[in-house]
């Protein structure tokens, strides 16, 4: 997966590459409307349409957000 560093996507900046394994890669960004730093995870193309994938991603989204 190429880096994404320094890329807007819809209404985040990413600011850098702090990890990446064989699903994907997570990157610090920030949302400059309310100055609020956050992690966004990309999941790899061969993983997006696995239905068993998808759902253990959002299972791992959700608790990491609590």
């Amino acid at each position: 997966m190429e880096n994404l560093a320094g890329r807007q996507l819809k209404g985040y900046k990413l600011l850098e590459r702090i990890g990446a394994g064989g699903f994907g890669a997570v990157y610090r960004a920030e949302q400059p409307d309310i100055g609020r730093e956050v992690a966004i995870k990309f999941i790899l193309p061969e993983y997006a349409n696995l239905p068993d994938f998808i759902r253990r991603f959002e299972v791992e989204a959700r608790v990491v957000a609590r």
